[in-house]
């Protein structure tokens, strides 16, 4: 079922999306948010976990905003498991029997290859972090467990990362395929440009790895420079989209017979968790990475950082709303909206909105 879209034109989008999610650090509004949704209160000191959890993740991030790279992968991993946390517990009324981060960090052998070899095992589905946030937070999707996955195939799978990503690593395939929606008069159709897939393998074959994509599209048409998707009568969205609304079609991750999609929040949660126990548990493999990068690596990483402070809380957000909830800068407000996936009289509409508001503070509306 589809969101409800919500845009807020905002010239500081962090403030504005931490002054939401910051209500909920309030007894009154969490018990309203129980009230509304029909949510059993298990008992009354989860008000306060909710509360406490929220205002320390609002902190963590704070402070991860001004923290150089040493400890700011880890700042911001413990903010967002605060996040998870008291979210979890405000959807369902309850504490959480967790126990531990559900993940463990098998670093780098060979500094060589990079940060981006490490790799991430998912486990203790009974207690771990990662699979009882799963289960609440993401509703029709199973969390995989007892998978290894490496930080190569997720930070591959963030849209807002594959420019960096793809220029950085050059032998590594992308799994994340920009798409241009286009409204025609009785019908809207999806366009893929050649270049937008060319590290991500066969064009004729691709498309067997996106989960449910023949569900949802005839046949591609193959064009001499893009490839045109027809959507079916009973389409289903099965994008993903960058933060300002483009959207982008995931590839799985293949791990021998069994096919991996991993949903966009939990995708940064696990590079996270890689990144932040790689800097506080091997500082001897982070540090040297940090103050002596020659391949350009570090720029994909502080990049990802920005991404991860800027999209998780969002992505929490609009779970907790039940809305897709995008939040824009006015200045880049027209911009942002061309390429979204808006209907023309929404975008016009909001067009008009952010032009009176530059227009009203001297910057014009063109």
């Amino acid at each position: 079922m589809t969101k409800n879209l919500r845009y807020i034109a905002t010239d500081n989008p962090e403030t504005e999306l931490w002054r939401i999610i910051s209500k909920y650090s309030y007894p009154s509004n969490i018990e309203k948010y129980f009230n509304e949704n029909d949510i059993i209160l298990e008992d009354e000191k989860v008000v306060d976990f909710i509360s406490g959890s929220i205002l320390q993740a609002e902190s963590y991030f704070r402070m991860a905003k001004t923290s150089e790279l040493y400890i700011k992968p880890l700042l911001v991993y413990y903010g967002v498991s605060n996040l998870l946390a008291g979210t979890s517990s405000l959807l369902t009324g309850s504490f959480l029997a967790v126990k531990n981060h559900g993940m463990n960090l098998i670093p780098p052998t060979d500094l060589q290859e990079g940060i981006i070899s490490s790799q991430v095992k998912i486990v203790d589905p009974g207690s771990g972090g990662f699979t009882k946030f799963h289960n609440i937070l993401v509703t029709g999707e199973t969390p995989p467990h007892g998978i290894t996955i490496g930080l190569n195939e997720v930070l591959g799978s963030i849209p807002d990362l594959k420019f960096e990503f793809e220029n950085c690593y050059q032998a590594e395939k992308s799994n994340v395929i920009p798409v241009e929606i286009v409204k025609l008069n009785d019908r809207t159709i999806e366009r893929i440009y050649y270049e937008g897939i060319s590290r991500v393998g066969s064009k004729e074959k691709v498309f067997n790895n996106i989960e449910h994509f023949k569900d949802n599209y005839l046949p591609p048409q193959f064009l001499e420079d893009k490839i045109v998707l027809n959507r079916k009568m009973n389409f289903n969205d099965i994008g993903i989209y960058s933060i300002h609304g483009r959207k982008y079609l995931q590839l799985s991750i293949q791990k021998k017979s069994t096919k991996i999609k991993m949903n966009s929040l939990f995708n940064m949660y696990l590079a996270l968790y890689a990144l932040g126990y790689l800097s506080r548990y091997n500082p001897h493999i982070w540090n040297p990475f940090v103050q002596k990068d020659l391949t350009g690596e570090k720029l994909v990483i502080e990049k990802f950082m920005d991404i991860a402070i800027r999209h998780v809380p969002n992505l929490v957000l609009n779970i907790i709303e039940g809305e897709e909830i995008k939040f824009m800068a006015q200045t880049d407000a027209i911009t942002d909206l061309r390429n979204s996936t808006l209907d023309k009289s929404i975008t016009k509409l909001v067009e008009e909105q952010v032009k009176k508001i530059l227009h009203s503070e001297g910057r014009g509306g063109k």
